[in-house]
């Protein structure tokens, strides 16, 4: 703006000084260029015009000269009090009047400027936290199958954590699937697909990015859904055990009663018919209550109220309702404790089962005339129970397995002591539920220990 100013100045003081030369050139032929003049002066046109000449081209380049510094003194003035505005503070500079509406108006804009940067800083924080603490990971593409933005959750989840080595999104992962669905994409279409990647199930959802009716990108979303397809894959398993283990007593229900029904069974075969129908139906029952049990341990959102159990007593009281079947199988029932008073605060219904269904467990695949030893005592931090028994014993490659939902290490054997499949994994529910663990020793033909540990 200065050079602008003194350019001005400068061009005014030039074409006064090239108007002040004219008119002094016009006067100068009038008056003395007259040839009568000339021969009383005793002189030529030129030498006259050259002696004057001279005089007044110092004179020209004196004042050009002044003008040039007058320019640039005046500009500096007028353009310093805009120089040294503070634009951070409009209001509190000393201007020209003539400029005040704009530079009242330029403070205004540039109030509302900083706060929609300060807005639009603030959404960027908000948008990079939430993109860092999602756990499911993002992948914003363009066109190219360039990088645009990513958070740290697809590094871990599709990268193992290590930062990928090229912008490409086909270098966060190269399965073919995903590379399928994501040239899919591009083809306007979203795309949702469930990727297995080293043993793990990956829910991944591409979407199109549209500017104006043109495809400009895309967004991809990544889940590790595994423990959902683990438990989808559990679910139906369990429906079809469940749907196996019920047709087996209802058949036998069915058919029994079906011959009943047709009149031609003999009067003395009615009793074995009958005991038969009963047993099934008893199996039944059991087997509609281990599910029910389940179902509710399952239950998230179910409470139980916790009140002091004395271990001993309910060991008894369990040694009672196992009675019938402890007499028949001539099993030696034994009960070890430190003393008579271990406590403990739990719910009541929980700790019955659990140890309700180690013990069952226990007389059921033991031999006749066995023997099943409950132990309990307790430490600092947990109280410690261990049910031991000289039964059939588990292969080690099974310890883990013995608590999934109707597995079954002797099927054969199972089928005649009339087991569910379900009571161990009902303890296993029932240890989660009070925080413990579960530890499993045992030997083949030997016997098999279960120990809980409960924390206090």
């Amino acid at each position: 703006m200065e050079k602008k100013i003194f350019k001005s100045i400068f061009l005014v003081a030039l074409g006064v000084l090239v108007i002040s030369t004219l008119v002094f050139a016009s006067v100068l032929n009038t008056y003395y260029m007259d040839k009568e003049v000339l021969k009383v002066l005793g002189v030529t046109s030129y030498a006259l015009m050259l002696s004057i000449l001279q005089p007044v081209s110092i004179i020209l380049v004196g004042i050009l000269i002044a003008a040039t510094v007058v320019a640039s003194n005046v500009a500096k003035k007028i353009v310093e009090p805009i120089n040294s505005i503070d634009v951070d503070n409009l209001e509190n500079n000393e201007m020209y009047e003539e400029i005040k509406p704009l530079i009242s108006k330029i403070g205004k804009q540039a109030r509302q400027l900083q706060r929609q940067i300060k807005d639009a800083e603030q959404k960027q924080v908000e948008f990079n936290t939430i993109m860092e603490h999602m756990s499911e990971g993002i992948l914003i593409i363009d066109t190219k199958y360039e990088v645009l933005s990513y958070n740290k959750a697809i590094v871990d989840l599709f990268t193992d954590g290590i930062e990928p080595s090229s912008n490409s999104v086909f270098a966060f992962n190269k399965n073919k699937k995903f590379k399928k669905m994501i040239k899919k994409t591009f083809e306007g279409k979203q795309r949702e697909k469930v990727i297995e990647i080293k043993e793990r199930s990956y829910m991944v959802i591409s979407n199109p990015v549209y500017e104006e009716n043109r495809i400009v990108g895309a967004i991809i979303i990544v889940m590790d859904v595994t423990e959902k397809e683990k438990r989808d894959s559990f679910r139906r398993e369990f429906t079809a055990n469940v749907s196996h283990e019920l047709k087996t007593p209802l058949t036998s229900i069915s058919g029994f009663a079906e011959i009943m029904k047709s009149g031609i069974v003999k009067a003395e075969d009615m009793p074995e018919m009958a005991n038969s129908i009963y047993e099934e139906a008893a199996r039944l029952i059991t087997l509609v209550n281990d599910i029910i049990k389940l179902s509710a341990l399952d239950d998230e959102n179910m409470s139980y109220e916790s009140i002091d159990v004395n271990l001993c007593d309910l060991v008894k009281e369990i040694n009672d309702r196992l009675a019938t079947v402890i007499a028949k199988k001539e099993i030696d029932f034994n009960i070890k404790v430190e003393n008579d008073e271990l406590i403990i605060n739990s719910p009541k219904q929980i700790v019955s089962e659990m140890l309700y269904n180690l013990c069952d467990n226990a007389i059921k695949y033991n031999k006749v005339g066995g023997m099943v030893q409950v132990e309990i005592w307790e430490d600092n931090k947990y109280m410690h129970i261990a049910v031991k028994d000289t039964g059939i014993g588990i292969e080690p490659e099974y310890h883990d397995r013995i608590f999934e939902r109707f597995y079954r290490v002797d099927k054969s054997h199972s089928k005649e002591v009339g087991g569910t499949g379900l009571g161990l994994s009902i303890v296993k529910h029932d240890v989660s539920y009070l925080s413990g663990n579960i530890e499993v020793s045992s030997k083949i033909g030997e016997g098999t220990c279960i120990q809980v540990n409960i924390p206090k």
